[in-house]
């Protein structure tokens, strides 16, 4: 019951945040039945917009499968990229996601995701924008949001590769040394063996 609200309230946000605190005060004070009626038209149009954007993710994200990542620009007129990106990522687990969009005001809105944990978006973003005019992140290892200036978007997207490349070679090489040690310890015990029975 709890989930249906707050997905009610998401619904009305996205498309006209002056109506939430009058969807607000009709769930918590009136009757939710009443309320749900009210504004299931938005409801109805949040499923709709979001179900598209899932479509266009899926055809038009900028993927690298090397680097487990994809970005994706959000053309909406409503604000569904925290929805969008929840949907996306819980089926991506193993990717890095990033979902762009230009607010009103003119400042590109980030949202990464990754799931697994693999990689720490927060750091990702926070490392990504450092240095750049006006831009801000933060956020948790899987889940992360940030602002950047439109004009350095293409800057943000090039240290976002450079990052993630960065990291996919330091795990490769950490990987090898691991393999390696463990060849050369494996060899170091047929040797005492050896000792062993020649003694």
């Amino acid at each position: 019951r709890i989930i249906d609200l707050a997905y009610i309230l998401t619904a009305v946000k996205s498309f006209d945040y002056s109506l939430l605190e009058d969807c607000l005060q009709g769930l918590v004070n009136g009757e939710p039945k009443t309320a749900l009626k009210k504004f299931e038209k938005f409801v109805s149009a949040f499923n709709k917009e979001l179900n598209l954007q899932e479509i266009n993710f899926n055809k038009n994200a900028e993927c690298i499968p090397e680097l487990e990542y994809c970005f994706y620009f959000l053309h909406s007129k409503a604000d569904i990229a925290s929805a969008l990106i929840n949907r996306v990522s819980s089926k991506r687990e193993n990717c890095t996601i990033i979902i762009a969009r230009k607010n009103p005001n003119g400042i590109i809105g980030l949202n990464a995701r990754r799931q697994d944990w693999k990689i720490a978006v927060n750091e990702l973003l926070e490392k990504a924008v450092k240095g750049l005019k006006e831009a801000s992140a933060g956020g948790h290892a899987p889940a992360a949001g940030g602002k950047i200036q439109a004009k350095d978007l293409k800057k943000f997207k090039k240290r976002v590769l450079e990052i993630l490349g960065r990291k996919i070679c330091f795990t490769a090489l950490a990987s090898e040394k691991s393999l390696a040690k463990d060849w050369l310890s494996k060899k170091e015990g047929k040797a005492w063996k050896k000792l062993e029975l020649m003694n």
